[in-house]
């Protein structure tokens, strides 16, 4: 084990690291997406992005940066797609 990332969720359906490996993005079941920065030793996540707004309990299905890591695109299990800018 290189490094533990700390959620307050029990299930993590998809984790992807930005292309420069600066970011690493973990979505869970209810659309939340937790965005760390990596090699700062911190286990808590730097934003929290809450997917789907409109109804919560659509599952986030597929996570993952843009080519250049400044855009995280999230694939709804309702076959809806959003794009958060992944940082603050």
């Amino acid at each position: 084990l290189v490094h533990e990332l700390e959620t307050d969720t029990a299930v993590i359906d998809s984790v992807t690291v930005a292309p420069d490996g600066t970011l690493l993005a973990a979505a869970n079941a209810h659309g939340t997406v937790f965005v760390w920065q990596l090699g700062e030793g911190r286990k808590g996540p730097i934003l929290l992005m809450e997917a789907n707004t409109i109804d919560a309990q659509t599952d986030a299905i597929q996570l993952r940066f843009t080519p250049e890591g400044l855009l995280a695109v999230i694939g709804m299990a309702d076959g809806s797609v959003e794009i958060w800018l992944a940082s603050n």
